[in-house]
């Protein structure tokens, strides 16, 4: 029986640094998963998940009911929340409306800024989230499918980790944290450079581009200048330098000449 070499989603590269500074580039690839491998990590969820509320974790709903005791400061969590994303719709509103560069360049400025501070604000009302039985057990789900979702780039695309114990003892942080974060793009549907496809990033490059080709127009008109300067300094020194050595073979001959003209009408 022929096995089906897995279908890849994604190619992407980790940097390592030795000791002396040099630098290698390996590639690897993100495959799709089999249908027993998606079935095995809900599995893997279920067990974590019992095993966790024996431990005593709380689920996710039981953190809210908590959490919910001092509705004022909950309330005023959702509140700054829902206002920031206003703001955040306004902005993108009005950078699309914008013609004029600056303006622009500030609008998407304060977007970015407005999105962080979204992004800071929602990692805070997570955060009690993140111990609860649900987290725990969706983040074996995710180690058991990056298990046998990441290959080497090789012809036969052969798995980095052959057992559970080859992938808990795996000590390269830097292939983990990449694997895992583009597993996660792919788990919610998310291209690798979303955010530079962000209206704010889209302007903002534009307004780079437009620097640059500004500088550039700008070098190109004062290179002449400099060059046009140094030739006719040259050319001046070249004729005078010529000029000289002439002169001086020519008062050279006519010594000669006056010194021989006596000898022969004494001789």
């Amino acid at each position: 029986m022929t096995v089906k070499k897995p279908k890849k989603i994604k190619e992407f590269s980790v940097v390592h640094s030795d000791e002396t500074g040099k630098e290698t580039e390996k590639t690897y690839i993100l495959v799709q998963p089999s249908n027993k491998v998606v079935r095995d990590s809900r599995w893997t969820y279920s067990i974590i998940f019992n095993q966790a509320l024996k431990d005593g974790l709380l689920t996710e709903r039981q953190m809210s009911q908590i959490l919910n005791i001092d509705e004022k400061n909950s309330s005023a969590d959702s509140d700054k929340l829902a206002a920031l994303y206003i703001k955040a719709a306004t902005l993108e509103k009005e950078l699309t409306e914008t013609e004029e560069l600056t303006t622009k360049q500030e609008v998407a400025d304060l977007l970015r800024e407005t999105r962080a501070q979204i992004f800071d604000e929602e990692a805070s009302i997570r955060a009690p989230y993140y111990n609860t039985a649900e987290q725990r057990a969706e983040e074996s789900r995710i180690d058991f499918l990056l298990m046998y979702m990441v290959c080497n780039n090789d012809k036969d695309c052969s798995f980095v980790w052959t057992t559970k114990e080859e992938y808990e003892v795996e000590s390269d942080m830097e292939l983990m944290d990449t694997a895992k974060m583009h597993l996660m793009y792919w788990i919610h549907n998310l291209d690798f450079d979303w955010e530079k496809q962000l209206p704010e990033n889209v302007v903002l490059d534009e307004v780079l581009q437009k620097m640059v080709t500004e500088a550039e127009e700008v070098e190109e008109q004062t290179e002449p200048v400099i060059e046009t300067t140094s030739t006719t300094k040259e050319k001046p020194t070249k004729k005078r330098t010529t000029k000289k050595r002439k002169t001086k073979k020519k008062a050279s001959t006519s010594k000669e000449d006056t010194s021989e003209t006596p000898q022969t009408v004494s001789a």
